[in-house]
């Protein structure tokens, strides 16, 4: 690490390369990093993981994903999501 912070573009970007190279177990930690350091997620962040839990075949968790978002209330599902 350089120090350099990272904002949300960053972090959905780290959170792309993971959905698309099926390493979503790395999704956990990237978002506590994201917590730790004061950035929110945003509808793309939450829509890049449940694309990436779905690229995996883990469907369910893709669900949890989609109903942990809508709980929060900030965030509602658009059609590109589905």
């Amino acid at each position: 690490s350089k120090g350099i912070p990272c904002n949300p573009i960053t972090y959905n970007t780290m959170l792309d390369a993971c959905a698309k190279s099926c390493a979503m177990a790395r999704a956990a930690q990237l978002l506590e990093d994201m917590a730790a350091s004061g950035v929110e997620p945003d509808i793309i962040t939450y829509s890049t993981i449940v694309k990436g839990y779905c690229v995996e075949g883990d469907v369910d968790r893709a669900f949890h994903v989609l109903e942990e978002m809508k709980s929060d209330g900030k965030f509602h599902p658009d059609e590109i999501m589905y």
